[in-house]
């Protein structure tokens, strides 16, 4: 049985939490949510990504601009 995503949203509306259940490994899932220059192609809202880092690890900073935001 997969679960469906649930969606949390905190009093401030900036952050949305979503999770799911993938048949699929954790390194294996890892690589793909850790790659930013895929983002765009996986969620539809982010529409471009400007990190130093190609891929996401511990002390990562960037900008993320998402559809109809600045």
């Amino acid at each position: 049985m997969v679960a469906l995503p649930s969606i949390e949203r905190t009093p401030d509306g900036r952050r949305l939490v979503v999770d799911r259940v993938v048949d699929a490994d954790a390194e294996t899932v890892w690589t793909v949510l850790a790659d930013t220059e895929r983002w765009p192609e996986w969620g539809p809202s982010v529409s471009a990504v400007r990190s130093d880092d190609h891929y996401v690890e511990s002390g990562t900073t960037g900008e993320i601009q998402v559809a109809g935001g600045p």
